[in-house]
């Protein structure tokens, strides 16, 4: 089982860590564009930036591509052993995947929302403010997948 609830508050001090570190080690750099780039079955999430905004969003191709990488082994235990796999999301749901019918962009999505809805959270959005200093587009990509999305966040 993957319970998604225990990595929200780990995510969001991962993604505050890395663009407090960003800030330090490049103070006068602007930040034009924050993604995160996940890989659920091999258990990674890594924050991605940019100086300029990336209209295709190819998250291997940033500047500062693997800026931080957010490390859960368990995700991949489960992926591997588990059939169906069962994901309690962020509110609480239970989701059981058999991901030999669904295939691994059933998991995708799921980690997909997982993320965009972290994103939106308010002290995930105070942190891109903070570390943006202007405007900011920030969106998630799953590897090797179609859930690939990118949006504005201005920063006020």
């Amino acid at each position: 089982m993957i319970d998604l609830r225990r990595h929200q508050g780990p995510i969001l001090s991962f993604l505050e860590s890395g663009l407090a570190r960003f800030r330090r080690q490049h103070p006068d750099a602007p930040l034009g564009h924050v993604a995160l780039y996940c890989c659920p079955w091999s258990g990674w999430v890594s924050l991605c930036l940019d100086r300029a905004a990336q209209l295709d969003q190819n998250c291997p191709d940033f500047e500062y591509a693997e800026f931080a990488l957010y490390e859960a082994n368990t995700w991949t235990e489960a992926y591997e052993t588990e059939d169906p796999l069962t994901i309690v999301t962020a509110s609480g749901v239970n989701i059981e995947l058999d991901l030999d019918s669904t295939g691994d962009e059933a998991l995708n999505a799921v980690f997909f929302d997982f993320l965009r809805e972290l994103l939106a959270d308010s002290s995930a959005t105070h942190a891109l403010r903070a570390a943006a200093g202007g405007g900011l587009r920030i969106g998630v990509q799953l590897l090797d997948s179609e859930f690939n999305e990118a949006w504005g966040l201005s920063v006020e």
